[in-house]
């Protein structure tokens, strides 16, 4: 076979505007330089090469882009050809490995895969966009490993100190490194100093790990895991926090014996084929203080119950169905059973509708089938929920007008009542409809569509009394919300179903850039007024609020 030639066995190719032979061996280049070797690439005003010792010197706007990508300027530059061996005075430097920049006092190449940098600023921020920069006295840059060492290094953010880092490296890649991550300090007067120290583990292309000792100082020692993984058809994370002995706890408690506490989440993502999937989620914890003694989000730290949620999913072309298995793990166990949420063992879903056609009839189909279960002598059973209907959409460039009708049913199977198969079936009848106008306009020299779109939306359900009818997962009326305006169900949930008499004004105002069409503004308003008192409510009672 063909022998490949070696980087020192390259040609060197240079290009410049004038050259003279100083001595034997000893050649300079002046104006436009431009020195090729292989992958390398040298640029400046000057460049003298001395052939006996193989040494290239470059002055003025030098610009180095070696074999590993990396790219140097300064306006001075010494190499020797075959070691590449040398170094630059003061410029600044871009790696290819991670799109990293900055700049530095001087650069001392080593050899073609490693190069130290002095007196340097780092960073990832794109161009012109100086959020951060890692300073340090030193940079080892290793091209091989893929990894930058630095010593007695701190970061700023917009010009501020926030962390100083003693001693650590760092990947210079898409390439993941087992090491220590940045740590943490605080305190809190529930826990005293807090101190984490996290350590990653490069386990594996598809799956890694981070251990964290988490040192808490008027409770103890506390050890967190995560564990992550990834698949061609699955994601995952597993979260584990585990202490000991809680030394507040045990106080608290009156007794020797440790307090040992934990907390876990696990979520589970998995696609099967292009129209079957699943997903997973289970949390919990030991206690019901766990949370606010050791989470540091206010949103978590309110919670009373965590989810414990299993499902499967099929999206098809016409039939959507989703199988679910829900619970909740209580966290404070003073909670009455009938205060507690229902558990969905299990829940099933069938939705249909067919393809948006102007002047065609469009079918609809949503149902769903779940067994509620609670503890104690809580009203449990089965709910069927039924919404067949059929609309008609006229579609124009300029508008569209929409009627639609259906039917919906409730029915149950209970257990623990006297009323064992309560039901409630009614129509209802909706009317979208809304107009489209728009105007061009130019702002500072780039062209904008601006769009003005009137929306009128009417919905019509008839009363019929619901109090005797359970609730076990409903929660009246909606948050307010945009979208909301136009609901053809006035209620969440499936227990009850909102009597209406109502049309919803609404006005959109949005800006289209007219290179792309992308949306770049959008303003709404919009207001529901009722013709009629709505009588079904959760809690019970009659809304009289026009």
């Amino acid at each position: 076979p063909k022998r490949v030639a070696t980087t020192e066995e390259l040609p060197t190719h240079v290009r410049a505007n004038e050259v003279n032979t100083v001595q034997e061996g000893l050649s300079e280049f002046i104006g436009n330089v431009e020195m090729t070797r292989g992958q390398s690439r040298l640029r400046a005003d000057q460049v003298t090469y001395d052939g006996g010792t193989d040494i290239t010197e470059a002055r003025g706007n030098v610009v180095l882009d070696n074999e590993t990508g990396d790219s140097y300027r300064t306006q001075y530059l010494t190499m020797h050809g075959e070691t590449r061996r040398g170094h630059a005075t003061a410029g600044s430097y871009a790696l290819s490995s991670n799109d990293a920049r900055g700049d530095m006092q001087r650069a001392d190449f080593l050899d073609r895969d490693h190069a130290k940098l002095t007196q340097v600023r780092y960073t990832t921020c794109p161009a012109g966009q100086d959020d951060w920069f890692l300073i340090a006295p030193e940079i080892k840059i290793d091209n091989v490993e893929e990894i930058a060492t630095v010593h007695n290094a701190r970061v700023e953010f917009k010009g501020v100190p926030i962390s100083y880092l003693p001693r650590g490296s760092f990947s210079i890649s898409d390439k993941r490194k087992s090491g220590f991550l940045t740590p943490s300090f605080g305190y809190a007067s529930q826990n005293g100093f807090d101190i984490t120290a996290p350590y990653y583990f490069n386990l594996a292309p598809n799956y890694d790990a981070t251990v964290t000792p988490h040192v808490l100082g008027l409770r103890g020692l506390q050890l967190q895991n995560e564990f992550r993984y990834l698949t061609r058809q699955s994601s995952g994370r597993l979260e584990l926090d585990f202490m000991p002995d809680d030394r507040i706890r045990e106080r608290e408690s009156f007794t020797t014996r440790p307090a040992s506490r934990y907390g876990g989440k696990y979520t589970h993502a998995h696609t099967f084929n292009p129209l079957w999937s699943g997903n997973v989620d289970l949390r919990g914890v030991s206690d019901k203080d766990y949370l606010n003694d050791f989470s540091i989000d206010l949103g978590t730290t309110s919670l009373t119950h965590l989810p414990q949620n299993t499902e499967l999913n099929y999206l098809g072309p016409l039939w959507n169905f989703s199988a679910r298995l829900n619970d909740h793990q209580t966290v404070d166990k003073t909670i009455p059973l009938e205060s507690r949420p229902y558990a969905r063992l299990p829940q099933l879903l069938l939705s249909a509708n067919t393809t948006t056609e102007s002047e065609r009839l469009q079918y609809h189909f949503s149902s769903e089938l779940v067994r509620f279960h609670r503890g104690g002598a809580s009203v449990t059973g089965n709910r069927l929920n039924l919404m067949p209907a059929v609309s008609y959409p006229m579609l124009r460039s300029y508008g569209f007008f929409i009627p639609k009708i259906g039917l919906r049913h409730i029915g149950y199977n209970l257990s623990n009542t006297t009323n064992t198969s309560p039901s409630v079936t009614l129509p209802f009848l909706s009317v979208d409809s809304g107009l489209y106008f728009d105007r061009d306009f130019t702002w500072v020299e780039r062209g904008y569509t601006q769009t003005l779109e009137p929306r009128l939306y009417y919905l019509h359900a008839p009363y019929t009394p619901q109090d005797h009818l359970p609730n076990f997962d409903s929660g009246g009326a909606p948050g307010i919300s945009f979208p909301g305006l136009f609901r053809d169900q006035r209620l969440d949930g499936g227990d009850r179903i909102g009597d209406a008499n109502q049309v919803t004004l609404a006005l959109t105002s949005r800006v289209l850039d007219a290179e792309d069409g992308a949306e770049r503004l959008r303003g709404s308003i919009g207001r529901i007024y009722y013709f009629a008192d709505r009588r079904v409510n959760l809690p019970a009672g009659t809304t009289t609020d026009r």
